[in-house]
């Protein structure tokens, strides 16, 4: 369930019970399946936390990552998101909630539940196929890149590429530049932004 807090999405939100008090914690999970290194995520959460912050004060920040084997991934988010205005908690998976140690520091805890947010619509991700998905992934690493460059890191034909290109382009993710032939892709902050909340 998306929800809104302004004009921040969250993949959920959660009120736990930690100690003697209630907590009011979003959730942006992560996955190194996405194709994206946990320092990418580290600017936009960076921004939305301050935001976060400022709209919903004693609020937190839950984690959840899911990546195959080793801790590396976890550990590598735990650190670049250091320092942020909020209490985060970075754990291995949705599974488990977080404990109160798991984060930060000490979250904002409250006599009762916090009201929860408004529910969002969704994200529209579901627009797109998997190629598109893929490839945007893959732009939004590169920035700018040959059609080559997007298939060879997502993992696709040429053509399969090209025509995941051109569909992510009419949705205006993407712009062309360059030659007719050997076009360079730029990822436009549209596509940047769904990229990261994929």
């Amino acid at each position: 369930m998306v929800v809104r807090a302004g004009s921040l999405f969250f993949a959920g939100w959660r009120s736990f019970q930690l100690g003697n008090g209630w907590s009011d914690t979003f959730v942006f999970p992560l996955s190194a399946r996405a194709g994206l290194p946990p320092a990418d995520y580290a600017g936009p959460l960076r921004r939305m936390a301050y935001q976060l912050a400022k709209l919903r004060p004693g609020a937190s920040l839950w984690v959840p990552v899911e990546a195959p084997g080793g801790r590396w991934y976890a550990g590598e988010a735990r650190q670049v998101l250091r320092g942020l205005p909020l209490a985060v908690a970075v754990t291995r998976d949705l599974g488990s909630p977080p404990r109160l140690q798991d984060f930060t520091f000490c979250p904002g805890l409250f006599h009762n539940p916090t009201p929860s947010p408004p529910i969002a619509p969704e994200w529209g991700v579901s627009d797109l196929s998997i190629q598109e998905i893929q490839a945007l992934r893959v732009m939004a690493r590169l920035e700018k890149a040959y059609t080559a460059e997007v298939a060879s890191l997502a993992g696709v034909s040429l053509p399969t590429a090209r025509q995941a290109l051109r569909g992510i382009q009419e949705r205006r993710l993407v712009e062309r530049e360059g030659q007719e032939a050997f076009p360079i892709w730029k990822v436009r902050r549209a596509g940047l932004s769904l990229a990261l909340r994929s």
